[in-house]
Protein backbone atom coordinates (compact mmCIF):
# COMPACT_ATOMS: atom_id res chain seq x y z
CA UNK A 1 0.00 0.00 0.00
CA UNK A 2 0.78 3.56 -0.80
CA UNK A 3 2.06 5.36 1.97
CA UNK A 4 -0.26 8.64 0.82
CA UNK A 5 -2.84 5.99 0.92
CA UNK A 6 -2.02 4.35 4.15
CA UNK A 7 -1.42 7.91 5.68
CA UNK A 8 -4.92 8.82 4.21
CA UNK A 9 -6.81 6.09 5.55
CA UNK A 10 -5.85 6.47 9.10
CA UNK A 11 -6.15 9.86 9.40
CA UNK A 12 -10.00 9.29 8.85
CA UNK A 13 -10.21 6.42 11.05
CA UNK A 14 -9.09 8.49 14.63
CA UNK A 15 -9.73 5.06 16.51
CA UNK A 16 -6.52 3.32 14.79
CA UNK A 17 -4.36 6.01 16.35
CA UNK A 18 -5.86 5.54 19.78
CA UNK A 19 -4.72 1.53 18.65
CA UNK A 20 -0.98 2.55 17.35
CA UNK A 21 -0.62 4.39 20.60
CA UNK A 22 -1.10 1.31 22.73
CA UNK A 23 1.23 -0.07 21.07
CA UNK A 24 4.36 2.46 20.62
CA UNK A 25 5.05 5.93 21.19
CA UNK A 26 4.31 8.62 19.38
CA UNK A 27 8.11 9.91 18.40
CA UNK A 28 8.66 6.30 17.12
CA UNK A 29 5.98 6.61 14.61
CA UNK A 30 5.70 9.98 13.60
CA UNK A 31 9.89 11.21 13.78
CA UNK A 32 10.39 9.41 10.05
CA UNK A 33 7.44 11.11 8.51
CA UNK A 34 7.93 14.55 9.76
CA UNK A 35 11.42 13.75 8.46
CA UNK A 36 9.83 12.82 5.53
CA UNK A 37 7.74 16.26 5.03
CA UNK A 38 10.83 18.43 6.46
CA UNK A 39 12.76 17.13 3.38
CA UNK A 40 10.34 16.77 1.14
CA UNK A 41 11.81 17.63 -3.07
CA UNK A 42 10.44 17.23 -6.47
CA UNK A 43 12.14 15.11 -8.70
CA UNK A 44 13.89 16.21 -11.51
CA UNK A 45 11.66 14.79 -13.92
CA UNK A 46 8.34 15.91 -12.40
CA UNK A 47 5.94 15.78 -14.47
CA UNK A 48 2.77 17.26 -12.95
CA UNK A 49 2.44 18.79 -9.64
CA UNK A 50 -1.30 18.26 -8.38
CA UNK A 51 -0.02 14.54 -7.28
CA UNK A 52 2.60 15.93 -5.21
CA UNK A 53 0.45 18.30 -3.07
CA UNK A 54 -2.12 15.46 -2.88
CA UNK A 55 0.39 13.12 -1.50
CA UNK A 56 2.03 15.63 0.50
CA UNK A 57 -1.38 16.81 1.99
CA UNK A 58 -2.54 13.54 3.09
CA UNK A 59 0.70 12.57 4.70
CA UNK A 60 0.73 15.51 6.36
CA UNK A 61 -2.76 15.08 7.72
CA UNK A 62 -1.75 12.40 9.34
CA UNK A 63 0.85 13.99 11.49
CA UNK A 64 -2.01 17.33 12.05
CA UNK A 65 -4.23 14.30 13.29
CA UNK A 66 -1.91 12.87 15.91
CA UNK A 67 -0.63 16.23 16.91
CA UNK A 68 -3.99 17.61 17.59
CA UNK A 69 -5.96 15.00 18.88
CA UNK A 70 -3.47 14.13 21.81
CA UNK A 71 -1.97 17.59 21.90
CA UNK A 72 1.13 16.55 20.65
CA UNK A 73 4.38 19.42 21.05
CA UNK A 74 7.23 19.34 18.40
CA UNK A 75 9.29 16.89 21.47
CA UNK A 76 6.61 14.56 21.67
CA UNK A 77 7.12 14.49 17.06
CA UNK A 78 10.59 13.82 18.20
CA UNK A 79 11.74 17.33 15.44
CA UNK A 80 15.53 17.81 16.02
CA UNK A 81 15.31 21.23 14.14
CA UNK A 82 14.32 24.43 15.07
CA UNK A 83 13.88 25.29 11.14
CA UNK A 84 11.77 22.14 10.58
CA UNK A 85 8.49 22.60 8.49
CA UNK A 86 6.11 20.37 10.71
CA UNK A 87 7.40 22.69 13.70
CA UNK A 88 6.79 25.79 11.86
CA UNK A 89 3.56 24.99 10.72
CA UNK A 90 2.51 23.76 14.27
CA UNK A 91 3.94 26.42 16.47
CA UNK A 92 3.51 29.82 13.94
CA UNK A 93 1.48 28.43 11.07
CA UNK A 94 -1.97 29.77 12.02
CA UNK A 95 -0.45 33.55 12.05
CA UNK A 96 -1.13 35.70 9.40
CA UNK A 97 1.79 37.70 8.36
CA UNK A 98 0.01 39.81 5.50
CA UNK A 99 0.75 43.12 8.10
CA UNK A 100 4.82 41.71 8.78
CA UNK A 101 7.46 43.44 6.29
CA UNK A 102 9.32 39.80 6.39
CA UNK A 103 7.60 38.42 3.84
CA UNK A 104 10.70 38.03 0.78
CA UNK A 105 10.13 38.59 -2.40
CA UNK A 106 10.13 34.93 -3.99
CA UNK A 107 7.15 34.68 -0.94
CA UNK A 108 5.29 37.66 -2.00
CA UNK A 109 5.44 36.13 -5.39
CA UNK A 110 3.64 32.73 -4.33
CA UNK A 111 1.42 34.59 -2.57
CA UNK A 112 0.07 36.72 -5.99
CA UNK A 113 0.53 33.53 -7.96
CA UNK A 114 -2.04 31.88 -5.56
CA UNK A 115 -4.42 34.73 -5.37
CA UNK A 116 -4.96 35.32 -9.15
CA UNK A 117 -4.53 31.44 -9.64
CA UNK A 118 -7.93 30.65 -7.23
CA UNK A 119 -9.73 33.97 -8.35
CA UNK A 120 -8.74 35.36 -11.45
CA UNK A 121 -10.77 33.48 -14.06
CA UNK A 122 -8.63 34.94 -16.77
CA UNK A 123 -5.81 33.35 -15.13
CA UNK A 124 -6.07 30.33 -15.86
CA UNK A 125 -6.59 28.45 -12.67
CA UNK A 126 -3.63 26.46 -10.98
CA UNK A 127 -1.16 25.20 -13.26
CA UNK A 128 2.06 23.38 -12.70
CA UNK A 129 3.97 26.46 -13.13
CA UNK A 130 2.62 28.06 -9.94
CA UNK A 131 3.13 24.57 -8.06
CA UNK A 132 6.43 23.54 -9.46
CA UNK A 133 8.01 27.31 -8.29
CA UNK A 134 5.91 26.94 -4.89
CA UNK A 135 6.98 24.08 -2.98
CA UNK A 136 3.98 22.44 -0.87
CA UNK A 137 5.87 23.68 2.75
CA UNK A 138 5.87 27.22 1.54
CA UNK A 139 2.32 26.85 0.30
CA UNK A 140 1.06 25.29 3.41
CA UNK A 141 3.25 28.33 5.87
CA UNK A 142 1.17 31.33 3.82
CA UNK A 143 -2.34 29.68 3.63
CA UNK A 144 -3.09 31.85 6.57
CA UNK A 145 -1.76 34.89 4.90
CA UNK A 146 -4.10 34.18 1.78
CA UNK A 147 -7.59 33.78 3.89
CA UNK A 148 -6.44 37.04 5.39
CA UNK A 149 -6.34 38.37 1.70
CA UNK A 150 -9.54 36.71 0.53
CA UNK A 151 -11.89 38.11 3.84
CA UNK A 152 -9.97 41.80 2.85
CA UNK A 153 -11.50 41.45 -0.75
CA UNK A 154 -15.05 40.15 0.80
CA UNK A 155 -15.38 42.54 3.14
CA UNK A 156 -14.52 45.53 0.98
CA UNK A 157 -16.64 43.84 -2.03
CA UNK A 158 -13.52 43.10 -4.44
CA UNK A 159 -14.55 39.71 -4.62
CA UNK A 160 -18.12 38.82 -6.07
CA UNK A 161 -19.98 35.92 -4.08
CA UNK A 162 -19.52 34.16 -7.41
CA UNK A 163 -15.54 34.65 -7.54
CA UNK A 164 -15.66 33.19 -3.77
CA UNK A 165 -17.24 29.96 -4.55
CA UNK A 166 -15.46 29.67 -7.99
CA UNK A 167 -11.72 29.97 -5.99
CA UNK A 168 -12.89 27.99 -2.75
CA UNK A 169 -14.06 25.27 -4.84
CA UNK A 170 -10.30 25.07 -5.30
CA UNK A 171 -9.17 24.42 -1.79
CA UNK A 172 -12.01 21.39 -1.08
CA UNK A 173 -10.28 19.17 -3.61
CA UNK A 174 -8.26 16.50 -2.25
CA UNK A 175 -5.23 17.76 -3.46
CA UNK A 176 -5.94 21.40 -1.37
CA UNK A 177 -8.11 19.97 1.24
CA UNK A 178 -5.30 20.01 4.37
CA UNK A 179 -4.64 23.53 4.07
CA UNK A 180 -7.99 24.65 5.16
CA UNK A 181 -6.25 23.29 9.03
CA UNK A 182 -3.79 26.68 9.00
CA UNK A 183 -6.89 28.50 7.14
CA UNK A 184 -9.93 27.85 9.38
CA UNK A 185 -7.61 27.99 12.56
CA UNK A 186 -6.59 31.50 11.20
CA UNK A 187 -10.69 32.28 10.42
CA UNK A 188 -11.04 31.16 13.71
CA UNK A 189 -8.53 33.64 15.66
CA UNK A 190 -9.72 36.27 13.77
CA UNK A 191 -13.90 36.29 14.61
CA UNK A 192 -12.21 37.03 18.04
CA UNK A 193 -9.85 40.01 17.43
CA UNK A 194 -12.65 41.50 14.50
CA UNK A 195 -16.13 40.85 14.60
CA UNK A 196 -16.06 43.78 11.85
CA UNK A 197 -15.29 41.38 9.56
CA UNK A 198 -17.67 38.50 10.45
CA UNK A 199 -19.90 38.75 7.44
CA UNK A 200 -16.94 37.60 5.26
CA UNK A 201 -15.72 35.15 7.50
CA UNK A 202 -18.78 33.23 7.87
CA UNK A 203 -19.34 33.65 4.24
CA UNK A 204 -16.39 31.94 3.82
CA UNK A 205 -17.00 29.10 6.65
CA UNK A 206 -20.38 28.64 5.29
CA UNK A 207 -19.12 27.78 1.34
CA UNK A 208 -16.47 25.95 3.08
CA UNK A 209 -17.82 23.49 5.12
CA UNK A 210 -21.89 23.85 5.14
CA UNK A 211 -22.15 23.99 1.52
CA UNK A 212 -19.03 22.60 -0.34
CA UNK A 213 -20.94 22.36 -3.62
CA UNK A 214 -18.07 20.43 -5.35
CA UNK A 215 -17.51 17.92 -2.33
CA UNK A 216 -20.88 16.53 -2.81
CA UNK A 217 -20.20 13.78 -5.06
CA UNK A 218 -16.54 13.28 -3.97
CA UNK A 219 -16.48 10.41 -1.35
CA UNK A 220 -12.80 11.13 -0.57
CA UNK A 221 -12.61 14.46 -0.45
CA UNK A 222 -15.87 14.48 1.74
CA UNK A 223 -14.08 12.02 4.04
CA UNK A 224 -11.20 13.98 4.46
CA UNK A 225 -12.95 16.77 5.56
CA UNK A 226 -14.56 15.55 8.06
CA UNK A 227 -11.53 14.35 8.96
CA UNK A 228 -10.17 17.99 8.98
CA UNK A 229 -13.58 19.08 10.78
CA UNK A 230 -12.41 16.76 13.54
CA UNK A 231 -9.20 19.22 14.12
CA UNK A 232 -10.67 22.69 13.76
CA UNK A 233 -14.49 22.45 15.13
CA UNK A 234 -13.47 22.79 18.87
CA UNK A 235 -11.74 26.37 18.69
CA UNK A 236 -14.08 27.12 15.84
CA UNK A 237 -17.02 26.27 17.94
CA UNK A 238 -15.75 28.44 20.96
CA UNK A 239 -15.19 31.47 18.10
CA UNK A 240 -18.92 30.98 16.79
CA UNK A 241 -20.25 30.64 20.47
CA UNK A 242 -18.61 33.79 21.65
CA UNK A 243 -19.38 35.64 18.41
CA UNK A 244 -23.32 34.86 18.44
CA UNK A 245 -23.18 36.09 22.14
CA UNK A 246 -22.29 39.53 21.32
CA UNK A 247 -25.05 39.56 18.37
CA UNK A 248 -27.45 37.50 19.74
CA UNK A 249 -29.70 38.55 16.46
CA UNK A 250 -27.45 36.83 13.73
CA UNK A 251 -29.50 33.97 11.72
CA UNK A 252 -25.47 32.73 10.05
CA UNK A 253 -24.01 31.17 12.82
CA UNK A 254 -26.65 28.45 14.15
CA UNK A 255 -26.11 26.43 10.86
CA UNK A 256 -22.17 26.17 11.11
CA UNK A 257 -22.45 25.23 15.02
CA UNK A 258 -24.82 22.27 13.90
CA UNK A 259 -22.57 21.25 11.62
CA UNK A 260 -19.53 21.05 13.72
CA UNK A 261 -21.79 19.31 16.98
CA UNK A 262 -20.67 15.71 15.33
CA UNK A 263 -17.27 16.67 14.92
CA UNK A 264 -16.81 17.85 19.00
CA UNK A 265 -14.93 15.66 21.88
CA UNK A 266 -12.76 14.37 19.13
CA UNK A 267 -9.87 15.50 21.04
CA UNK A 268 -8.11 13.34 23.80
CA UNK A 269 -5.82 16.19 25.35
CA UNK A 270 -6.90 15.52 29.24
CA UNK A 271 -7.87 18.93 28.96
CA UNK A 272 -11.40 20.05 31.18
CA UNK A 273 -14.43 20.88 29.77
CA UNK A 274 -15.58 24.75 30.35
CA UNK A 275 -18.44 23.18 31.88
CA UNK A 276 -16.13 20.82 34.18
CA UNK A 277 -13.68 23.57 35.18
CA UNK A 278 -16.68 26.30 36.17
CA UNK A 279 -18.55 23.58 38.62
CA UNK A 280 -14.59 23.44 40.12
CA UNK A 281 -13.99 26.21 40.78
CA UNK A 282 -17.34 27.56 41.99
CA UNK A 283 -17.08 25.00 44.48
CA UNK A 284 -18.21 26.83 48.07
CA UNK A 285 -15.26 27.18 50.69
CA UNK A 286 -12.20 26.95 48.34
CA UNK A 287 -12.79 26.57 44.67
CA UNK A 288 -11.09 24.11 42.93
CA UNK A 289 -9.05 23.30 45.96
CA UNK A 290 -11.94 22.59 47.82
CA UNK A 291 -12.97 20.28 44.70
CA UNK A 292 -10.52 18.27 44.83
CA UNK A 293 -10.15 17.65 48.51
CA UNK A 294 -14.09 16.66 48.37
CA UNK A 295 -13.08 14.34 45.28
CA UNK A 296 -10.96 12.25 47.71
CA UNK A 297 -13.69 12.39 50.65
CA UNK A 298 -15.93 10.71 47.97
CA UNK A 299 -13.27 7.93 47.20
CA UNK A 300 -12.88 7.14 50.49
CA UNK A 301 -16.08 6.43 51.68
CA UNK A 302 -16.49 4.44 48.24
CA UNK A 303 -13.35 2.44 49.17
CA UNK A 304 -14.89 1.90 53.24
CA UNK A 305 -18.02 0.55 52.02
CA UNK A 306 -17.08 -1.26 48.74
CA UNK A 307 -20.15 -3.71 46.65
CA UNK A 308 -21.78 -4.45 43.84
CA UNK A 309 -25.09 -2.32 44.86
CA UNK A 310 -22.74 0.70 45.61
CA UNK A 311 -22.21 3.72 43.20
CA UNK A 312 -19.26 4.01 42.28
CA UNK A 313 -18.06 7.30 43.33
CA UNK A 314 -17.56 9.80 40.69
CA UNK A 315 -13.79 11.08 39.11
CA UNK A 316 -12.03 12.20 36.42
CA UNK A 317 -8.09 12.16 36.72
CA UNK A 318 -8.59 15.78 34.52
CA UNK A 319 -9.16 17.69 37.55
CA UNK A 320 -5.90 16.83 39.03
CA UNK A 321 -4.25 17.51 36.05
CA UNK A 322 -6.33 21.13 35.71
CA UNK A 323 -5.39 21.14 39.40
CA UNK A 324 -1.51 21.08 38.52
CA UNK A 325 -1.80 23.54 36.16
CA UNK A 326 -3.72 26.11 37.70
CA UNK A 327 -2.60 25.60 41.04
CA UNK A 328 0.71 24.10 40.79
CA UNK A 329 2.01 21.13 42.00
CA UNK A 330 3.07 22.61 45.32
CA UNK A 331 -0.15 23.90 46.42
CA UNK A 332 -1.86 20.79 45.41
CA UNK A 333 0.28 18.07 46.97
CA UNK A 334 -0.64 20.61 50.41
CA UNK A 335 -4.57 19.75 49.39
CA UNK A 336 -3.72 16.32 49.27
CA UNK A 337 -1.79 16.40 52.57
CA UNK A 338 -4.08 18.64 54.67
CA UNK A 339 -6.80 15.68 53.85
CA UNK A 340 -4.77 12.74 54.23
CA UNK A 341 -4.39 13.98 57.64
CA UNK A 342 -8.03 15.27 58.31
CA UNK A 343 -8.88 11.43 57.07
CA UNK A 344 -6.48 9.88 59.33
CA UNK A 345 -7.43 11.55 62.43
CA UNK A 346 -11.05 10.14 61.66
CA UNK A 347 -10.07 6.51 61.61
CA UNK A 348 -9.43 5.81 57.39
CA UNK A 349 -5.76 6.43 57.22
CA UNK A 350 -5.65 3.05 55.72
CA UNK A 351 -8.01 4.01 52.64
CA UNK A 352 -6.45 8.02 52.10
CA UNK A 353 -3.17 6.89 51.90
CA UNK A 354 -3.89 4.31 48.95
CA UNK A 355 -6.25 7.41 47.45
CA UNK A 356 -3.52 9.80 47.80
CA UNK A 357 -1.19 6.98 45.99
CA UNK A 358 -3.11 6.42 43.57
CA UNK A 359 -3.49 10.28 42.81
CA UNK A 360 0.42 11.28 42.99
CA UNK A 361 1.41 8.26 40.87
CA UNK A 362 -0.81 8.51 38.01
CA UNK A 363 0.79 9.41 34.69
CA UNK A 364 0.90 12.00 32.60
CA UNK A 365 1.42 11.95 29.08
CA UNK A 366 5.79 12.75 29.80
CA UNK A 367 5.66 10.07 32.01
CA UNK A 368 6.48 7.60 28.92
CA UNK A 369 8.86 9.29 27.51
CA UNK A 370 12.28 8.06 28.09
CA UNK A 371 13.99 9.27 25.18
CA UNK A 372 17.00 12.09 25.03
CA UNK A 373 14.10 14.38 23.80
CA UNK A 374 12.18 14.62 26.91
CA UNK A 375 15.30 16.33 28.75
CA UNK A 376 15.63 18.97 26.02
CA UNK A 377 15.36 20.05 22.88
CA UNK A 378 17.52 18.80 20.62
CA UNK A 379 18.68 21.20 17.87
CA UNK A 380 20.99 21.42 14.29
CA UNK A 381 22.88 24.56 14.62
CA UNK A 382 23.72 25.75 10.96
CA UNK A 383 27.07 23.13 10.66
CA UNK A 384 24.94 19.95 11.75
CA UNK A 385 26.32 19.97 15.15
CA UNK A 386 23.78 18.87 18.14
CA UNK A 387 22.93 20.74 20.80
CA UNK A 388 20.51 20.33 23.41
CA UNK A 389 18.69 23.09 25.08
CA UNK A 390 17.15 22.42 28.84
CA UNK A 391 12.93 21.58 28.47
CA UNK A 392 11.30 23.93 30.71
CA UNK A 393 7.90 22.17 32.41
CA UNK A 394 5.77 21.90 35.37
CA UNK A 395 6.90 20.67 38.66
CA UNK A 396 5.06 16.92 39.06
CA UNK A 397 2.87 15.81 42.12
CA UNK A 398 5.86 13.41 42.83
CA UNK A 399 8.45 15.64 42.62
CA UNK A 400 6.79 18.20 44.99
CA UNK A 401 6.20 15.04 47.59
CA UNK A 402 9.86 14.33 47.08
CA UNK A 403 10.88 17.81 48.09
CA UNK A 404 8.65 17.63 51.28
CA UNK A 405 9.93 14.30 52.39
CA UNK A 406 12.92 16.05 52.10
CA UNK A 407 12.28 18.84 54.60
CA UNK A 408 9.93 16.72 56.91
CA UNK A 409 13.09 16.59 59.33
CA UNK A 410 12.73 20.18 59.98
CA UNK A 411 9.39 20.70 60.29
CA UNK A 412 9.38 17.35 62.69
CA UNK A 413 10.15 19.55 65.61
CA UNK A 414 7.00 21.95 64.90
CA UNK A 415 4.75 19.43 63.66
CA UNK A 416 5.16 15.67 64.00
CA UNK A 417 2.12 14.83 62.60
CA UNK A 418 2.43 16.73 59.31
CA UNK A 419 6.45 15.23 59.15
CA UNK A 420 4.85 11.77 59.89
CA UNK A 421 2.05 11.91 57.55
CA UNK A 422 4.38 13.58 54.84
CA UNK A 423 6.97 10.57 54.94
CA UNK A 424 4.15 7.87 54.85
CA UNK A 425 2.59 9.03 52.20
CA UNK A 426 6.00 9.49 50.54
CA UNK A 427 7.34 5.75 50.98
CA UNK A 428 3.63 4.24 49.71
CA UNK A 429 4.30 6.29 46.85
CA UNK A 430 7.75 4.77 45.73
CA UNK A 431 6.88 1.14 46.95
CA UNK A 432 3.80 1.81 44.49
CA UNK A 433 6.60 4.01 41.67
CA UNK A 434 9.47 1.15 42.20
CA UNK A 435 6.99 -1.91 41.56
CA UNK A 436 5.56 0.11 38.49
CA UNK A 437 9.22 0.69 37.53
CA UNK A 438 10.04 -2.98 37.55
CA UNK A 439 6.88 -4.18 35.78
CA UNK A 440 8.08 -1.97 32.72
CA UNK A 441 11.01 -3.02 32.51
CA UNK A 442 10.23 -6.49 32.42
CA UNK A 443 8.24 -5.66 29.25
CA UNK A 444 10.93 -6.84 27.49
CA UNK A 445 11.93 -9.79 29.28
CA UNK A 446 8.78 -11.80 29.71
CA UNK A 447 8.19 -13.99 32.42
CA UNK A 448 11.77 -13.78 33.70
CA UNK A 449 11.36 -10.45 34.51
CA UNK A 450 8.44 -10.94 36.44
CA UNK A 451 9.85 -13.56 38.19
CA UNK A 452 12.81 -11.31 39.05
CA UNK A 453 10.32 -8.54 40.36
CA UNK A 454 8.68 -10.71 43.07
CA UNK A 455 11.68 -11.80 44.07
CA UNK A 456 14.04 -8.81 44.09
CA UNK A 457 11.49 -5.59 44.53
CA UNK A 458 10.77 -6.10 48.13
CA UNK A 459 14.31 -6.74 49.03
CA UNK A 460 15.75 -3.57 47.63
CA UNK A 461 12.85 -1.53 48.62
CA UNK A 462 13.64 -2.53 52.18
CA UNK A 463 16.63 -1.20 51.93
CA UNK A 464 16.27 2.02 50.43
CA UNK A 465 13.39 2.67 52.84
CA UNK A 466 16.06 1.72 55.92
CA UNK A 467 18.42 3.92 54.54
CA UNK A 468 15.99 6.57 54.42
CA UNK A 469 14.83 5.98 58.11
CA UNK A 470 18.37 5.61 59.56
CA UNK A 471 19.22 9.18 57.64
CA UNK A 472 16.05 10.45 59.41
CA UNK A 473 16.53 9.24 62.68
CA UNK A 474 19.82 10.77 63.18
CA UNK A 475 18.30 14.02 62.33
CA UNK A 476 15.44 13.76 64.48
CA UNK A 477 17.18 12.48 67.51
CA UNK A 478 15.49 11.12 70.76
CA UNK A 479 12.78 13.68 70.42
CA UNK A 480 10.16 11.17 68.54
CA UNK A 481 8.90 7.95 69.70
CA UNK A 482 6.51 8.06 67.11
CA UNK A 483 8.65 8.86 64.25
CA UNK A 484 11.05 6.14 65.22
CA UNK A 485 8.51 3.79 64.91
CA UNK A 486 6.76 5.11 61.39
CA UNK A 487 11.09 4.71 60.74
CA UNK A 488 10.63 1.04 61.99
CA UNK A 489 7.92 0.34 59.13
CA UNK A 490 10.57 0.53 56.73
CA UNK A 491 11.25 -3.14 57.42
CA UNK A 492 8.67 -4.48 55.11
CA UNK A 493 9.65 -8.14 55.81
CA UNK A 494 7.30 -10.51 56.87
CA UNK A 495 4.58 -8.65 55.48
CA UNK A 496 4.61 -5.79 57.68
CA UNK A 497 2.41 -2.70 56.41
CA UNK A 498 4.03 0.20 55.99
CA UNK A 499 1.12 1.91 58.17
CA UNK A 500 1.68 -0.68 60.89
CA UNK A 501 3.59 1.84 62.83
CA UNK A 502 0.52 4.23 63.12
CA UNK A 503 -1.29 0.99 64.59
CA UNK A 504 -5.04 -0.10 63.24
CA UNK A 505 -6.81 -2.58 61.48
CA UNK A 506 -8.22 -1.37 58.17
CA UNK A 507 -6.56 -2.57 54.72
CA UNK A 508 -7.63 0.16 52.49
CA UNK A 509 -8.84 0.22 48.88
CA UNK A 510 -5.88 -1.57 47.51
CA UNK A 511 -5.43 0.80 44.25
Amino acid sequence: MALKTLCSQLARKYSCLDVMLLFDKSITILQPICELLDNWRYDEDQGEYQPVYEEFGSILLLVLSFAHRYGLSTIDLGIRSSDSFVAKLLNQGHLNRAMDDNLTQQEQSHLDGWIRGLFDNEGGGLGDELMSSCPPQDFYLLVPTLFHHIVLACSTNNLSEEGLKGGLEYLVDTFLLPSLIPGITWLSSHLWESRGDANAVLQILSSLITNPSSISNNTEASQMLNAILNIIAKNLEHSLRWLQRGEPQRQDVEPLSKALRVHLGWERKGGSEHTELESWTSTPGGGLVASIKQTIITLVQWGLNPGINIMPASYTHRQILIGVKLLGAKRLLTAIIEEVKSQTETGNGSVVIDVATALICSPDAASFDTSPASNGMILLDDTNNISQQPLQRRLTLREALKTEAENAPKVHKEDVFHAETVVRLYRRVEAQMAVQQNLLEAHDDGMAGIEKIMGDVGHQHQQDLGDMGAAMDGMVGDGGDLMGGLMDAGNLGGGTDLLDGFGGGDHGMGF
